[in-house]
């Protein structure tokens, strides 16, 4: 223990400061009100927690990246500032300023990313194959690399007018963070953490790993909860206008329906898994029978008003449902941590996990029940990503090679959200929102899913 004290109090500290730095600013910010929900919600979500995960990010790869250079050139006194590496980045997005001024943010990084990495491996080079007898020299020998590259800098800005524009990008603050789509974030780090858990949990306990959550039905559930609302009230219903009481319709129906359902039918075949899957494919076809015949009676501009919320999306997610998304899942992980804990032991099957005093049937019982209302909540927020649970879950097995599944869980929540951060960046940079993101989610899991099925079939 005494060897992770000074980590466990930096860790302590670093918690203690990031907590307080949420409240310290122009507007001053309380709990009680952040709990209302409002303009201090908004505050939170759109300003401080963007610029705390900005300071976080910048910290954390400042730190990384010196000491790395430090280990590369065997100097203490080598760091990115005197190693030309912020000099390089500087050069880079004046590069980018100037041959593509309509580039976004993001082409400005990767020419900001492309500079600082060459001009770090030539000094590099200088310092390897250039003996310094004096360790001071070789940060010298840095700055003044580092001056020239200034300079360059500095004359083309001049030379295209670019100083005051290039000025903006070169004070370092982190105002800028505001601009990022921190709900954007946030929400994909949500539904990136329930389909994630979800799936680890749920192919654990029924033992196969090429079957997802959907098979319950909740997908299917959404569809025909929000077209049976269009269909009889009609797309002007605040039941679907409104996104809070859309999310709140979505979380009751499915959550009710999912554990009276689901509980009736463990009762009903004994805590068999397989046979709760069967039914759970019978209701997909059966919710889905009936939505289509809804649809097919439906007045068509009604139908493409309705399309929009029946496809997954992270543009247009209500903020205000974010921090109840949050807490709901936060409260359905504590009362599930005992179940979670044993999850290991439940692998092992049924008469070993029993031998071993685990009221199998019970876990089994509570841990479906988490699993659905995950799926429930990342549905209800974001809409029906079908595919998603089964890209990331055999990601993170073959990822991670572990029994664990606090680490297998981790895991899928980031490989989740890589892809969907991918995902939505094309989706908004190259296809302009013509393509929603869970159209390239679909098409790649299922040819994953082909492929998942030939290789369990060479195994075979």
């Amino acid at each position: 223990m005494r060897k992770y004290r000074s980590t466990l109090l930096l860790a302590l500290l670093l918690l203690a400061v990031s907590a307080l730095s949420l409240f310290v600013g122009v507007i001053a910010l309380s709990p009680s009100e952040l709990l209302r929900g409002g303009e201090q919600a908004e505050i939170l979500l759109i300003s401080r927690l963007p610029r705390l995960l900005a300071i976080l990010c910048t910290g954390a790869g400042m730190s990384v990246a010196g000491l790395i250079m430090q280990q590369l050139c065997r100097n203490k006194f080598v760091s990115p500032t005197t190693g030309a590496t912020i000099s390089s980045a500087q050069f880079g997005i004046l590069l980018a300023l100037v041959y593509m001024p309509q580039s976004t943010i993001w082409s400005r990084a990767v020419f900001s990313a492309v500079c600082a990495v060459l001009g770090t491996w030539v000094f590099v080079c200088f310092v390897q194959y250039i003996p310094f007898r004096d360790p001071v020299m070789v940060p010298l020998v840095g700055i003044m690399f580092g001056n020239v590259i200034g300079g360059i800098t500095n004359y083309i800005a001049y030379r295209y007018e670019m100083t005051q524009a290039l000025s903006s990008w070169l004070t370092g603050s982190f105002s800028t963070a505001l601009h990022l789509r921190s709900v954007k974030v946030i929400v994909m780090l949500l539904a990136a953490a329930a389909i994630g858990a979800a799936s680890i949990v749920f192919q654990s306990i029924i033992n196969n790993t090429i079957v997802t959550p959907c098979l319950l039905g909740m997908n299917a559930l959404y569809t025909l909860v929000h077209t049976a609302v269009a269909f009889f009230l009609g797309t002007g219903s605040i039941l679907l206008r409104s996104g809070n009481a859309a999310f709140a319709m979505d979380l009751l129906i499915m959550s009710v329906t999912a554990t009276f359902l689901y509980g009736f039918i463990f009762k009903k075949t004994k805590y068999n898994v397989l046979y709760v899957l069967l039914i759970g494919t019978v209701l997909s076809s059966f919710f889905s029978s009936i939505q289509s015949t809804q649809v097919r009676v439906m007045d068509p501009n009604e139908y493409e008003t309705l399309l929009v919320t029946l496809v997954a999306s992270f543009s247009n997610v209500n903020e205000e449902i974010i921090l109840f998304a949050a807490l709901l899942m936060a409260a359905i992980a504590f009362v599930l941590r005992r179940d979670l804990g044993v999850l290991d032991v439940i692998t092992l099957g049924r008469e070993q996990a029993i031998n071993l005093g685990v009221d199998y049937d019970r876990v089994i019982r509570r841990l479906l029940l988490g699993v659905v209302l995950y799926i429930s909540v990342a549905t209800a927020l974001v809409g029906p990503i079908s595919f998603l649970g089964l890209i990331i879950a055999n990601l993170s097995r073959q990822l991670f090679r572990t029994y664990r599944h606090t680490r297998l869980i981790a895991g899928s929540v980031l490989i989740g959200m890589v892809l969907l951060v991918a995902g939505q960046l094309i989706v908004e940079q190259v296809y302009t929102y013509a393509i929603p993101i869970s159209v390239f989610i679909t098409v790649g899991g299922g040819v994953y899913f082909l492929y998942l099925l030939l290789m369990q079939r060479k195994r075979g």
